[in-house]
Parts: structure tokens; sequence; C-alpha cells
């Protein structure tokens, strides 16, 4: 009986001997399984991050060039350096560090692409950013401000306006100069009202036209919209002398009690490639021109009324006139 008891505890002491191994057998292996999804992850994260660096590194290497002074936004990417830092020139003919570009040295004289911003190369053209305009490289720091902001003429920079000329709605203005970019975007909005009202006013001239008009072979326009101005005179005067307009008809000019013929015989200048209306007076006094006679030329713009908005003697003998009327909207 005893020898039987010692024999059932040794082997229940075997069997705990050996649930404890089986059980640090089990916490060995989730450890360890545990350990190696840390490690998996670990790796996997250092992974993504070596990729992401990788993937940032090959973005940057094609990012756009900052802003560059005169150059226009969609052509920035001609000003992407290569790998060794260098700028190449537009047309490909050489290439120069990036250090280069706008440094006031004509580096690529074929085609001024290293020059945008300055007037180092007398081919390269200055993008007023702005006023959506090029300029010739001749108008950057020229001391007149072309660009609405002033950036034509960084050198000098922007501050006080200086104002040249009369009268002053016809004034230039020289640097430094004055950002007047939010001036130009309301004379736009103006223009714009001042164009719908005109077409209407336009729409009664050529109404009013009906019948009148026969066999002119559109000296009066496209729908006679100019006819209204051949049963009109216009007067205008400066300091020295007062002016007679009737379009299509005739032009005098009286100067201290002398009168001058300045044209007559209108007729369309159908050369221009500016779109501008004129309105060629030929056949004026000959009285100290050379070659031909005196003529006046009368340019039409868009406005809400008939008026002369400015008159200039051009060159000798030639008239400038700018006229505003309904007509030409």
């Amino acid at each position: 009986m005893g020898v039987r008891r010692l024999i059932c505890c040794r082997r229940r002491r075997r069997s705990s001997y050996l649930c404890v191994l089986v059980f640090f057998a089990i916490i060995y292996f989730i450890f360890q399984g545990t350990s190696l999804r840390a490690l998996n992850k670990n790796n996997a994260e250092k992974a993504a991050e070596e990729k992401s660096k990788m993937g940032d590194s090959i973005e940057v290497k094609h990012e756009k060039s900052p802003t560059i002074l005169g150059v226009r936004s969609d052509d920035l990417l001609h000003y992407v350096p290569d790998e060794d830092g260098l700028f190449h020139c537009i047309d490909e003919s050489s290439k120069v560090p990036m250090m280069a570009v706008n440094d006031e040295y004509c580096d690529c004289p074929s085609d001024g692409s290293d020059e945008p911003g300055t007037d180092a190369c007398p081919n390269a053209r200055f993008y007023c950013e702005h006023s959506n305009k090029f300029l010739p490289s001749g108008k950057v720091n020229d001391g007149i401000c072309d660009c609405c902001d002033g950036s034509d003429e960084w050198k000098i920079g922007l501050g006080s306006v200086k104002v040249k000329g009369f009268p002053l709605s016809d004034a230039i203005q020289h640097a430094p100069c004055v950002d007047t970019c939010s001036k130009r975007a309301d004379r736009e909005k103006e223009d714009q009202r001042i164009r719908q009202i005109g077409l209407r006013l336009k729409q009664q001239y050529i109404a009013r036209a009906q019948g009148h008009i026969k066999n002119t072979d559109g000296l009066f326009g496209k729908q006679g919209e100019f006819y209204q101005l051949s049963t009109e005179c216009f007067d205008h005067a400066d300091y020295a002398s007062s002016y007679h307009i009737c379009p299509f008809h005739k032009v005098e000019q009286t100067q201290k009690s002398h009168m001058f013929k300045l044209g007559s015989r209108g007729q369309w200048d159908t050369g221009r490639t500016d779109g501008k209306q004129v309105l060629v007076m030929m056949g004026g006094d000959k009285r100290g021109c050379p070659n031909e006679g005196r003529r006046t030329e009368i340019e039409f713009t868009c406005g809400l009324s008939n008026s002369i908005a400015k008159l200039y003697e051009e060159e000798k003998c030639v008239y400038t006139v700018h006229f505003l009327t309904p007509a030409a909207c």
C-alpha cells in the first residue's frame, strides 16, 4: 500500500514538472512571436520612411523654380537647374551657373533668356506679372514705370511718384514708382461698363442712319454707325490755337487770327493692324509743310458721348485727334 502511494506521488510530480515545462514553452513561443511581429513592424516603418524620403527627394528634384524677376509663371520650368546646378539657355546655346541668371551680364546673347529681369541682353523680354504684358529689355530700369506694380524699375524701387508732362491725364510716371494695379483693375471695370452702355447707344446711331446712307461703300462704318458724326461739328482749343472739326468733311485751325485747313475728304486707314478705327483727313494747306500738305488723323474710341478727348501735332503738319463716341463701341 505504501509503495503504491509512493509511485503515485512520483507520477504526480513528473506530471507537474511536465506541465510547468509546457507552460514556460508556450510563454517563450508567444514572446518570440510578439517580438518578431514588432521587429517586422519596425522594419516596415523604416522602409516606408525611406521610401517617403526618396519620394520627397524626387519631388524636390522636379520642383518648379522659385519666382524669377521678369519671368512669366508658365515659363518657370525653363529655369529649373540641371543636376549640376546649371541653367541652360532656352535655345540650348550655352549653360551657366544659376547665380548668373539676372546678374546683369548677358550669357545667352542669342535669346537673352538668362537676363529676363535686366537690360543686359538687347533681345530679352521682361514680363509684368500684374499687367500681363511683355516689355523690351530696354524699358527695364529706364526711369519710366511701365508695369503697374513698378517691378520693371526695381533698381529704384517703390516710392513717391514724379509726374512729367501736360496735361496731367497724359502724365508719364517716373521712378520711383507707385503700385497702380488696383487702379488699373478699377479702370478696366469702368471701361467695360462704358462699352456696355455705348453698344446700346451705337444701335440708336445705326437706326438713325437708315434711309440716309446710299452707296457710300462703308464710308460711315459697316452699319452706318458713324453717319451721325458726319452731320455734326466739334470745337476744341488749347493754349495757342482753336480747332473746328467736322468729321468726314473738314478740319480747321485758327492761330493768331490766321486760319489753316488741316484736312478734308475723310477716308479710313484700312492698313492698320492694331484694330484701331482711324479716319484720315487729307488735303490740308501746304504752307510751311514738307512735301505733302497738312493732314489730320482722327482716332475713334468707345465713349458715352461725342467729344474730343485730346488733340496734338504728333509731327510737323500731322495732327492727331482722340475722339470719344458710342459709334466706336
